[in-house]
């Protein structure tokens, strides 16, 4: 633009000469000589084209109002909090969350397989837990037992992504209040075996019976819990069941091993069996990756010796109190197999 600008004066200030010699019109010459005239070698610099006045732009209170409903419905969208009531364009409500660092943007599948072999790599052996419901009324031998209602629906799962470690329980219900008691009765026995509750993670998924409504204001009653023993309960990102892949995996291997090769037609068989499995699962059973059982991994991971941490008996999560401790108050379930859990 200088050269052309000096071009110009050299040659008489000739507009035509300059434009059939740049390859331009004679409307952009005289539009940056009149810029040279007015402001020097500053005006041929390129101006903002942001506009100077924005008479559609929120007021404070009204980006208040979006950021207040995003807080109570945590994982809702513009289209979302839309339809919820918020009048004013879907582009202009994913501004706003964008420029509150509500809306990141999504990591690669790559990203996020590196982001789950680091937390792998530095979990503790019996600290990181991810925990998860199975249904088991797609189980083509088990479903017309639970149609009968004479065994139950859920299986609620935890296990140790370190060492692989499984406990389960079983429950009639889907909800808050039976994922809690599963929550209360992982960590108590963690707690009896000395396990330091300040370093163990819950990992759930963002389901209901997790982390309660999505207009809750309040935390759920599982990390409510988890909080009370001085643990964390943490979820995992949404729409990514990839990062409980361990508890997920367990539920692929349960299916396979157990619940279809096995007549499980009463409570009594079910949880009869479902001791011995995960006994066998904990104490015996091979991982492929590591050629180590569960409790190989516990014993070298964290020097704990003693079999007897895997008394972690199958019970029916519907039948205990809510802040029962002791397992001897569900009638099913045997002296041997509470005596050392119950304590906890």
């Amino acid at each position: 633009r200088e050269s052309m600008v000096n071009f110009y004066f050299q040659n008489n200030n000739n507009a035509s000469a300059t434009a059939r010699e740049f390859g331009i019109k004679r409307q952009t010459v005289a539009k940056w000589v009149e810029r040279f005239e007015q402001f020097g070698l500053e005006g041929l610099r390129d101006r903002s084209r942001a506009p100077k006045s924005h008479p559609n732009q929120l007021t404070d209170s009204q980006e208040q109002e979006i950021l207040q409903l995003k807080k109570h419905i945590r994982f809702a969208g513009p289209d979302r909090l839309r339809a919820e009531g918020i009048n004013y364009s879907t582009s202009t409500i994913y501004r706003v969350l964008k420029a509150h660092g509500w809306i990141k943007r999504h990591k690669k599948r790559w990203q996020k397989r590196r982001m789950l072999s680091a937390v792998k790599r530095q979990a503790r052996a019996l600290r990181y837990w991810q925990a998860d419901v199975k249904y088991l009324d797609d189980i083509g031998g088990l479903w017309p037992f639970i149609e009968q209602k004479a065994i139950p629906k859920y299986e609620y799962t935890a296990r140790d992504v370190k060492t692989g470690t499984t406990f389960v329980c079983y429950g009639y219900h889907l909800d808050e209040l039976t994922m809690a008691r599963f929550g209360k009765l992982l960590l108590e026995h963690l707690k009896f075996w000395n396990i330091c509750l300040r370093d163990v993670v819950i990992q759930t998924d963002n389901g209901p019976e997790n982390i309660g409504s999505i207009y809750a204001k309040k935390d759920s009653l599982l990390s409510l819990i988890v909080q009370d023993y001085g643990a964390t309960h943490k979820t995992i990102p949404v729409r990514s069941p990839r990062f409980n892949s361990h508890v997920e995996s367990f539920h692929g291997i349960v299916e396979r091993e157990f619940y279809s090769q096995e007549y499980l037609p009463t409570e009594t068989e079910l949880l009869a069996k479902a001791t011995s499995y995960l006994w066998w699962f904990n104490l015996k059973r091979k991982n492929l990756e590591k050629n180590k059982a569960p409790f190989e991994l516990i014993k070298q991971q964290a020097q704990l010796l003693d079999p007897t941490f895997l008394n972690f008996p199958p019970i029916i999560l519907d039948y205990l109190p809510w802040f029962a401790t002791a397992l001897r108050a569900v009638p099913y379930v045997t002296e041997e197999v509470t005596c050392h859990s119950a304590r906890g």
